[in-house]
């Protein structure tokens, strides 16, 4: 430990604790299919079978984007955006539009039979309204940062 002065346990440079970070950034647009489809699990050694499958999995993500796309105003039942920091948070929350990961959950229902599909029906809801409910506090908590912001300059 003493040749590496700089790194202390869990190989960190000193003043560089979670506090000292910047803040995490989103994922680049195209890293979000990756994860959902499969694109980074291929274990074919031919170049040929690795182009088949990373046709087949940008053809599912294709397919999934182009729906959620169309569905996108058909699914989404977001209340106002909050227009004030003071706002009350609505009472109903809605959901959020359906979006390409949720898109590949409910096809992947056709293959699942160990549980009904009403089980994941109803995490698809839950998790599309808690999505809604988060987006429209954070949306809140913006316009509260904004008018601390103002109050303070």
């Amino acid at each position: 430990m003493r040749g590496n002065s700089h790194v202390r346990f869990g190989g960190r440079p000193r003043g560089k604790g979670p506090a000292q970070q910047e803040p995490r950034r989103a994922a680049h647009p195209s890293q979000t299919g990756k994860g959902h489809f499969g694109l980074d699990h291929s274990q074919v050694r031919l170049y040929p079978a690795l182009r088949r499958h990373i046709v087949l999995v940008m053809v599912a993500l294709a397919m999934c984007a182009v729906t959620a796309s169309a569905m996108r105003a058909k699914t989404s039942t977001l209340p106002p955006e909050p227009a004030t920091p003071d706002d009350m948070p609505p009472q109903e929350p809605g959901l959020i539009a359906l979006t390409v990961a949720e898109i590949k959950r409910l096809l992947n229902l056709v293959s699942r039979t160990w549980r009904i599909a009403t089980h994941h029906l109803h995490w698809t809801w839950w998790r599309r309204r808690h999505q809604a409910r988060a987006r429209w506090h954070h949306q809140r908590t913006r316009l509260r940062r904004q008018a601390k912001m103002s109050w303070s300059t």
